[in-house]
C-alpha cells in the first residue's frame, strides 16, 4: 500500500469493495486504443475525452503511478499489485463520495486486459474517517500468486478466477495475522520477509514491544527507497532471492527512466503506452518460492511509437 509508512507501527490496511464498472462504447474505443499497441502517431489519446481539470489529474495520476512502485507491477507484474499513488480521507458521518468515483473513472482509462484498477478503501475508521486509495493489479501475476499461494487463499473461497477487487476486499477484512499475510502475498514480497513480518505481529500482541527490524528497498524513479520495501530481521544475513528480485527491477527501472525521459513529464498517457507495449503478458517464473514474469526486467524490443495507511511490512504498495 502506498501512503506512507511509518517503520515503528502496525497500520491497518486498505479495503476496496467491488463495484460495477460502466463503460460507454466510446469509452471502451478510447482504452483500447491508448492500450491496444497501435503506433502512437494518429492514436487518439485517452486524455482528449477528459475537460482541463480532469486532464491534470489524469497526468498527475498515471505519471505518481510510474515513479513509484505501480511501475513494477505495470511493467510485466513483478509485483502482483501496487497501490497509494492516490489517496483520500473519507468521512463516515458526511460521506463524500465524488472523488472516489473522479478517480476511478480515471483509473478506468488505464485498465486493459491485463491491467486492472481502482480505489480501495480501508475497513478501519479513525476521527470518524476512513482511508481510501488507488490501486493497480497485474492479471496474469495475482493469478499466478493466487495459484502458488492456493493453501492461503482457497479456504477463503478465492481462486485464480477471482476478480482482483474481490480479492482485495475479503483480504482486507482478515484477521489481523492473516490480513497482513494476505497483503503480503498480493505485494509481491519474498516469502520469508512475510513469514518474519507475520511473526513479529505475533509476538507483539503477546509482549507489546516491537520487534526489531531492518527494512530492505527496490529503488523506483521517485525515490531510492520506502517505496518498494520489506522488513527482515535486524541480523539478517541477505538471501539470493532478494538479489533476483534486484536484478529484475533494475532494468525495468533503467528503461522506464529512459523512456521518460524520451515522452517528458507532459506526455503521460504515451508513456504508460510505451511502458505496457515494452512489457507486455509473459510467462513466470521463480524467485524464490514465487513467481516472476520470465524476463520481467527485460523490455521487448520494439518501437515505442505505437494518506493511506499502508502495512508496514513494511508491506509497500
Amino acid at each position: 500500500m502506498n501512503a506512507d509508512f511509518d517503520a515503528s507501527t502496525l497500520h491497518e490496511h486498505p479495503v476496496a469493495t467491488p463495484r460495477t464498472l460502466v463503460r460507454t462504447p466510446v469509452l471502451l474505443l478510447v482504452v483500447a486504443l491508448l492500450l491496444g499497441g497501435c503506433a502512437a502517431s494518429g492514436v487518439p489519446d485517452a486524455r482528449q475525452s477528459l475537460g482541463p481539470e480532469e486532464r491534470r489529474a489524469f497526468d498527475e495520476l498515471v505519471l505518481r503511478m510510474l515513479d513509484r512502485e505501480a511501475l513494477y507491477t505495470v511493467a510485466g507484474g513483478l509485483k502482483p499489485m501496487s497501490s497509494g499513488f492516490w489517496s483520500h480521507r473519507l468521512s463516515t458521518e458526511e460521506p463524500d463520495l465524488e472523488p472516489l468515483a473522479r478517480t476511478r473513472a480515471l483509473l478506468e482509462l488505464i485498465e486493459d486486459g491485463e491491467i486492472a484498477a481502482g480505489v480501495m478503501v480501508f475497513a478501519a475508521e479513525w476521527d470518524s474517517k476512513r482511508s481510501a486509495e488507488a490501486f493497480v493489479v497485474h492479471r496474469a501475476s495475482m493469478r499466478r500468486m493466487l495459484n502458488e499461494q492456493r493453501a492461503f487463499w482457497a479456504p477463503l473461497g478465492i481462486d485464480p478466477g477471482t476478480d482482483p477487487e474481490v480479492v482485495i476486499a475479503i483480504a482486507e477484512r482478515l484477521p489481523r495475522l492473516d490480513r497482513f499475510r494476505a497483503y503480503g502475498y498480493l505485494f509481491g514480497y519474498p516469502d520469508d520477509a512475510i513469514d518474519f513480518f507475520v511473526a513479529a505481529a505475533a509476538e507483539q500482541e503477546e509482549t507489546g514491544s516491537l520487534v526489531r527490524r531492518r527494512f530492505i528497498s527496490v529503488p523506483t524513479h521517485e525515490a531510492e527507497t520506502n517505496r518498494f520495501v520489506w522488513a527482515v530481521p535486524e541480523d539478517y544475513a541477505g538471501d539470493p532471492r532478494e538479489d533476483e528480485i534486484r536484478e529484475i527491477a533494475g532494468p525495468i527501472l533503467d528503461a522506464y527512466r529512459e523512456k521518460r525521459e524520451r515522452y517528458g513529464e507532459r506526455t503521460p498517457a504515451a508513456l504508460f503506452r510505451a511502458v505496457r507495449r515494452a512489457w507486455p503478458r509473459r510467462p513466470g517464473r521463480r524467485v524464490g518460492r514465487r513467481r516472476v514474469p520470465a524476463g520481467a526486467g527485460e523490455p521487448v524490443t520494439r518501437g515505442d511509437s505505437g494518506r493511506g495507511m499502508p502495512l508496514v511490512f513494511q508491506l509497500s504498495r
